[in-house]
């Protein structure tokens, strides 16, 4: 698996994936957690974090919905 051969993070949502990933001691993310990370580099704005999880929603995502108000770093926190 190249996440293990090049001791990198493995981008999965699919639960069965993020499961045999921690099994094999692999460090993992999903799509939310990588627009965490944009955030935490500055790369996208709290507001743009908060569109791009309303579209992922949008589009049946299985991610609950932000509260109205919340910031991305509270909804992200609440999500670990």
């Amino acid at each position: 698996m190249l996440a293990a051969e090049i001791k990198g993070t493995a981008v999965l949502d699919d639960k069965a994936a993020r499961r045999e990933a921690k099994i094999l001691g692999l460090k993992l993310t999903g799509t939310v957690g990588l627009l965490h990370r944009g955030l935490q580099r500055t790369w996208l704005t709290d507001s743009e974090c908060l569109a791009r999880v309303a579209q992922l929603c949008k589009t049946g995502f299985a991610i609950p919905r932000p509260a109205a108000g919340q910031s991305f770093a509270d909804y992200f926190a609440k999500l670990e």
